[in-house]
């Protein structure tokens, strides 16, 4: 298991883990860069790794553009492709999309980063567009899991 020394054990049912905002640009892209995810993640590893499900809040957008959607000095994270860590190898398997900088490189942005994440095997969910605010989903994928999948 998770919270016990030697190999997890996925015998009995299902587990999912939620942890909050997740994100990798500025400071901390740069320790990543240098140091390695791994380093980043610390011990945490051992429990997203211990977790069937392991579910964040990403706090930012993938995209090749640099050109932030946001007033100037507001706070942007976009991260680009080539930059963004292999946070699926680390355990995480799915990202809610529906928060204040899921829209930084503006819709297109977003659309991109929904593109990106199954291509890294994550599952994105939620969209900070839908109508209703940031905690409709309607017109996006809601979280939706099948603990005998596993995936």
């Amino acid at each position: 298991g998770f919270f016990r020394r030697g190999e997890p054990d996925f015998s009995e049912g299902a587990t999912v883990l939620f942890v909050g905002d997740v994100m990798v640009d500025r400071a901390v892209g740069r320790k990543i860069a240098t140091e390695g995810l791994d380093h980043v993640l610390g011990s945490v590893k051992r429990l997203l790794f211990g977790s069937d499900f392991v579910v964040g809040n990403f706090e930012g957008t993938v995209s090749a553009s640099t050109s932030p959607a946001a007033p100037a000095g507001s706070l942007q994270f976009i991260i680009a492709p080539q930059d963004f860590p292999p946070l699926s190898a680390a355990g995480f398997t799915h990202f809610s999309l529906a928060n204040n900088h899921a829209g930084d490189a503006g819709r297109e942005g977003l659309a991109t980063t929904r593109r990106f994440f199954p291509e890294r095997g994550l599952v994105p969910f939620g969209d900070p567009f839908a109508e209703g605010g940031f905690a409709a989903t309607t017109g996006a994928r809601i979280l939706s899991v099948d603990p005998d999948s596993k995936k």
